[in-house]
């Protein structure tokens, strides 16, 4: 030590008050009643009906659950270990901000940026563009190797699994939830939706409902993405066919019996066959299109 400061060969003596100490100690003294791991999750999904084999779609907010003691790796790992090599794990991916900001809200950014944002904006890499607003859960699912994701600029796809390669390889521009599409394979192959201290109101399944009912909102005030055209330049394209509905959770007393739950942690973490989920809403928008809004 020379004047009070440490010197390149001395080795620090964590001070016993220091900031890192203080920042595990809160971790550690939470409180929560829940504190999970990998097994937790593990035990839960095989309690809920998920199978080795089966073609799984995840939304989750971890927050709800309480100390997840690796964070979204414990859920993850769950999943893969009752999954096993046969199974495939899929995820939404979107990408709201490849649109035109001259359409953004909450915030909406000032008209003198507007130029800027579209000019320096860049086009989609299922590789590099990070998902947004999809959780800490989804992020993570995107470093693991092996995974496939579709080419939609706002709408992708995410999936890892013998499954993955086919669900993600068309994702139609105009009719991202159509035919063609990776969800509208999903529930083809009959996958099953799995919630995680969410409702429906994130299921990205419930678009399926409207591709199919041609619902004629999808055809109103549709976004401007920034799109990959065939001769490899972007442009801002605007979407001849979209949703935006919120109001899916709507659907949840038609399907309730159809609905397994268990309790976990602060939350739950629910099942539902993803064939009985839409064709459930499609009955719905047929009485009433505007069920979901």
């Amino acid at each position: 030590m020379v004047d009070g400061q440490q010197t390149a060969c001395e080795t620090p003596v964590p001070k016993k008050n220091s900031k890192s100490k203080r920042a595990i100690s809160a971790i550690n003294l939470m409180g929560d009643p829940a504190i999970l791991s990998k097994a937790d999750f593990q035990s839960a999904f095989i309690d809920i009906g998920i199978k080795s084999g089966d073609l799984v779609m995840v939304h989750a907010s971890m927050s709800k659950f309480g100390y997840i003691v690796n964070g979204a790796l414990d859920i993850l790992g769950g999943l893969f270990a009752v999954l096993g090599d046969k199974g495939t794990l899929v995820v939404s991916t979107n990408t709201g901000q490849l649109t035109d900001p001259a359409g953004w809200l909450n915030p909406s950014p000032p008209e003198s940026h507007i130029e800027k944002i579209r000019k320096t904006m860049r086009p989609f890499d299922p590789a590099t563009t990070p998902p947004r607003n999809r959780g800490q859960l989804v992020d993570a699912f995107l470093k693991f190797p092996d995974v496939y994701r579709s080419s939609h600029p706002v709408r992708s796809v995410a999936a890892r699994g013998p499954l993955a390669a086919d669900l993600t390889q068309t994702h139609p521009l105009h009719d991202p939830e159509g035919e063609g599409s990776p969800l509208r394979k999903f529930y083809d192959k009959g996958g099953l939706v799995l919630l995680l201290g969410v409702n429906f109101s994130v299921c990205s399944l419930m678009h399926v409902a409207e591709a199919i009912a041609d619902i004629p909102y999808l055809y109103e005030d549709n976004p401007v993405a920034y799109a990959v055209q065939d001769n490899g330049t972007a442009h801002f394209v605007a979407l001849n066919k979209y949703s935006e509905a919120q109001g899916f959770d709507r659907v949840r007393n038609a399907v309730k019996d159809d609905i397994t739950t268990k309790a976990l942690g602060l939350s739950d973490a629910s099942t539902i066959d993803g064939r009985i989920l839409v064709d459930t809403a499609v009955n719905i928008l047929k009485r009433d299109p505007r069920a979901f809004l």
